[in-house]
């Protein structure tokens, strides 16, 4: 995330996200599930940053 201009990368945020969930010790899973889990939280931020940017111009 740039903490100077308050933009923040999707993918970056949902690699950290997916890192955090794979470093849980009860977390068995396969390759394809990490790509799906990866693949679901970057659809998963970008369709909140859509829903926080619509918001966003329809109160300017």
């Amino acid at each position: 995330m740039s903490e100077h201009t308050g933009e923040f990368n999707t993918i970056e945020l949902a690699m950290k996200l997916t890192v955090a969930w794979l470093s849980n010790p009860n977390t068995r899973v396969s390759a394809a599930e990490v790509t799906a889990f990866l693949n679901t939280m970057r659809d998963s931020i970008a369709a909140l940053a859509g829903s926080v940017e619509a918001t966003s111009m329809a109160t300017d």
